[in-house]
């Protein structure tokens, strides 16, 4: 019955709370607490932000819950959330860039796919990745991903992922 409720509990995460950090900025919070882990924009980077944060408290929930083999979790679940934010800032640019209709569910929804396939590749990773060092390497790439969008969030550069085509500026629109 507690494996059952885990999964469901689980499964149901990333589709509540990615819609929810999205718009989070939007209704409740204007403060740096809104601007951390919630859209600001429709730039890539801002549509990834809540992506980011919701697995990242997907997978710390997993960790409470119990994990057998930490080292070799934490070393599959970093490696996958560092091409989930590849991925999903490389989609949200080609659909911002190729949608003549861009509507807010479109990147969520498809950010929402793109955490269970980054979450089934995990475990698939977390059953072959035992032979392999580079713990603390993952621990550093974790902590760099989490500056990088602490940085950025509050700082972004003048590049392509951060400019919001529909206002054409950079990070908050006042």
């Amino acid at each position: 019955m507690k494996e059952w409720f885990r999964k469901i509990c689980l499964f149901f995460f990333p589709i509540v709370v990615i819609p929810f950090l999205s718009l989070y900025y939007d209704f409740f919070d204007k403060g740096v607490l809104g601007i951390i882990f919630s859209c600001v924009n429709e730039s890539p980077w801002e549509l990834m932000k809540p992506v980011f944060w919701a697995c990242l408290f997907w997978w710390s929930l997993e960790l409470l819950w119990g994990v057998k083999k930490f080292k070799i979790y934490v070393k599959a679940k970093v490696i996958s959330l560092f091409f989930l934010c590849f991925f999903c800032c490389l989609s949200n640019t080609i659909l911002l860039y190729c949608a003549e209709d861009f509507f807010w569910w479109l990147p969520t929804a498809f950010c929402v796919a793109l955490s269970y396939i980054f979450y089934f590749i995990s475990n698939i990773a977390v059953k072959n990745i035992e032979k392999t060092r580079g713990f603390g390497v993952c621990v550093i790439i974790l902590a760099l991903m989490v500056g990088a969008v602490f940085c950025f969030s509050l700082y972004p550069p003048h590049n392509f992922l951060f400019v919001d085509n529909f206002f054409n500026t950079y990070g908050i629109v006042t």
